[in-house]
């Protein structure tokens, strides 16, 4: 597979997906906290209670346990334990940056802006205590998802395989949070888009010689 070489990733216009997507981020930060984002969210929000179904609330409110730092926090302790017996400490110190990195930034960020969470419609499993903006869930998903993708392109192979699988179901999570009516659209973005920017940045700094 091609694509998941680490020169092909490092021949990425990184300086430009990084800014790129700092800025998206800043703007989406904004435009939360202007209100300005609040119209087109209630629109996207209101659409999943018309696809509300009993089975659809069963295999949401169990696919977004997937995003969870219960889940999540000891199979990335597997994975370093798997990494780290087999002599790879460096790729296990990567996953674990880049990870822990993202969920860190994240949290960070939702006490920042203490953006209230959606009540379009009454959330299936109740409200999470902690604010809405970014998404945890769909960040630490996805930063999960993407880590392993930048370890399948360290010459991980037994990764290679379970990748687009993982980035499927970190769809799935990010999803999940919309139906359940626990996230914004806008809140769901901004977690992409740091899960996004912490693998971004390791593979600039491969680029530059800093790793």
């Amino acid at each position: 597979m091609d694509y998941l070489t680490l020169e092909t990733l490092l021949s990425l216009e990184l300086p430009v997906l990084i800014a790129a997507g700092i800025i998206v981020l800043i703007l989406l930060t904004i435009s939360t906290k202007n209100g300005q984002a609040e119209g087109p969210d209630r629109v996207v929000l209101c659409w999943f209670t018309r696809v509300k179904k009993p089975v659809l609330d069963r295999f949401f409110a169990g696919l977004t346990w997937f995003g969870s730092l219960w889940v999540l926090l000891p199979a990335s302790a597997v994975i370093s334990l798997i990494l780290l017996n087999n002599g790879q400490y460096f790729q296990s110190m990567i996953f674990q940056f880049g990870f822990l990195g993202a969920v860190t930034s994240t949290y960070a960020l939702k006490y920042a802006l203490a953006r209230e969470r959606p009540d379009v419609a009454p959330p299936i499993d109740g409200h999470p205590p902690d604010p809405a903006f970014p998404s945890a869930h769909t960040t630490q998903a996805f930063a999960f998802a993407f880590m392993m993708f930048l370890l399948a392109a360290l010459e991980i192979e037994w990764i290679s395989c379970i990748v687009w699988p993982m980035i499927v179901v970190a769809t799935g999570v990010a999803i999940s949070r919309l139906y359940l009516q626990v996230h914004y659209p806008s809140d769901v973005l901004a977690g992409i888009i740091v899960a996004l920017l912490w693998p971004a940045s390791i593979l600039y700094f491969f680029k530059i010689g800093v790793l």
